[in-house]
């Protein structure tokens, strides 16, 4: 599979709009000028999309990642989550956060696979009152 992973640039802001969850123009387009998207690239078509925050401006976070349906479990989010980690550990990171929330079991099957580990919840804090389990790698 000829997949590509790579910072966002200008010209990919359409299609991660398209895959967000919140659809924000403006906030996804100052994350692309800053480094904090990452996309996977086939054939020329923007298939997944990995959002990077820091929390108190200096802990990376995983905010969002996602793949196209037809590409799930395919190896693609976790060559993205390597492409983050180098990155990271090349700036000097040694550490990773992410979160799921409480009912989505295969996202937080994902994380472990990963290699993160369970820090801690916030109980309610999504809309419909579901908690949200938070996880960290080190780097």
């Amino acid at each position: 599979m000829g997949i590509k992973i790579r910072f966002a640039n200008i010209e990919d802001l359409h299609h991660c709009v398209e895959l967000d969850l919140h659809k924000n123009i403006a906030i996804i387009e100052n994350k692309i000028s800053m480094k904090e998207v990452i996309v996977a690239e086939f054939n020329n078509e923007i298939i997944g999309c990995l959002k990077l925050e820091y929390i108190w401006t200096h802990l990376p976070f995983i905010s969002y990642i996602v793949i196209k349906k037809d590409f799930r479990s395919t190896g693609i989010g976790k060559k993205m989550l390597s492409f983050l980690e180098d990155y990271l550990k090349e700036n000097g990171q040694d550490a990773l956060l992410s979160s799921t929330m409480t009912d989505a079991l295969s996202p937080q099957k994902w994380h472990l696979k990963m290699g993160f580990i369970e820090c801690g919840m916030l109980c309610g804090i999504n809309d419909d009152g579901v908690g949200e389990i938070f996880f960290k790698k080190k780097l």
